[in-house]
């Protein structure tokens, strides 16, 4: 969990950034990422446990 956690509180500055620079590109890669990080853990934590 501590990972995921990770990962989301370094998208906030990224996201935000990117945001107001209106590279908004940027923000959904940024996300998407994010995301497919975080499922895949999960996914992966699950096995484990």
């Amino acid at each position: 969990m501590i990972p995921v956690l990770a990962v989301c509180s370094g998208l906030v500055p990224l996201i935000g950034q990117n945001w107001g620079a209106g590279e908004f590109d940027r923000v959904r890669q940024a996300r998407n990422t994010g995301f497919l990080f975080a499922f895949g853990w999960g996914v992966l934590m699950m096995g484990v446990i």
